[in-house]
């Protein structure tokens, strides 16, 4: 609203993807150093951030709306495959098994989870998977070119994503979770669309 940049914390190596929880006070981010990358936590009242992983292949973190859990992905093997995981953020641990795929993106109650995931045949598609009752994930936009970086709109309505274009990266629009109708909303390349709350603006 002002346009006044503030710094949060300071003294960490490569801060990467900084997410607020739903109360905004709390943020999660990655720090990527040459020993890997791992979540921290910086409770804004505080000011002081703590490590939250030390396994050295995390990145990128989604708060659940209650912030009881982060859902973050693992750095990709030797084979090029990675990981969806929810941790606690009481620091007991996992608390559902992983998902191979990359860019979690959750509707507003966390009831469904759209990501993206590599094939040899397609390279990246989208897929969703519900989280509560069968949690079997199903491709949801699957054509040649990649596709990436999807975003729910908070109403659950519609789809952002990223997908190839002649030259770069461009962003659509799609209806969700039908998936019909495919509109460009990017006037040059774009990635990671993020909504804002009310669903108005793409940043």
């Amino acid at each position: 609203a002002t346009g006044q940049s503030t710094v949060l914390s300071s003294g960490t190596t490569n801060v990467v993807g900084p997410r607020f929880s739903s109360d905004a006070r709390r943020v999660v981010f990655a720090d990527r150093d040459a020993r890997g990358s791992d979540l921290w936590l910086l409770n804004l009242e505080g000011g002081t951030p703590s490590r939250f992983t030390f396994d050295g292949r995390l990145y990128g973190g989604v708060w659940s709306p209650d912030g009881s859990q982060i859902a973050t992905q693992t750095l990709t093997d030797s084979d090029g495959v990675s990981s969806i995981r929810f941790l606690a953020t009481d620091g007991s641990g996992q608390v559902r098994a992983d998902v191979q795929g990359a860019q979690p993106s959750f509707d507003a109650k966390w009831s469904v989870m759209v990501f993206t995931r590599y094939s040899e045949e397609n390279k990246w598609d989208i897929w969703y998977m519900p989280l509560d009752g069968e949690h079997e994930p199903k491709p949801l936009i699957a054509t040649p070119v990649s596709e990436r970086g999807s975003a729910i709109s908070p109403d659950g309505n519609w789809l952002a994503y990223g997908a190839e274009g002649d030259m770069w990266i461009q962003l659509f629009l799609t209806r969700f979770p039908s998936a019909v109708g495919k509109w460009q909303v990017s006037p040059g390349m774009g990635l990671q669309p993020r909504w804002s709350s009310d669903g108005k603006r793409l940043y």
